[in-house]
């Protein structure tokens, strides 16, 4: 990139950011009963995860599939501006 200009480049010693702890769930009768809700499974997981990182003021592009989903799960009081693939912005 012209105008990009590189001072120093530094060595990271620890690079673990540990941002959650992985915890399994232990099957119950609820769980094999809604196997066919997609929010039970791993994607429902992924989306309920990455909808935590929206913050306040954000632009979300919600793409085709698990990202279509995200919206759903804005935490409250959290203002974003949601943008379809098909052009529509609000």
């Amino acid at each position: 990139l012209p105008g990009v200009y590189v001072d120093k480049v530094i060595l990271a010693t620890n690079n673990e950011k540990r941002i959650e702890r992985l915890r399994e769930k232990r099957a119950s009768e609820n769980d094999k009963n809604s196997r066919g809700n997609i929010m039970n499974g791993p994607r429902g997981y992924i989306i309920q995860r990455a909808a935590k990182e929206f913050k306040n003021g954000m632009y979300v592009n919600l793409g085709i599939g698990i990202p279509t989903l995200a919206g759903n799960f804005v935490p409250p009081g959290v203002k974003i501006e949601l943008h379809a693939e098909n052009g529509l912005m609000g």
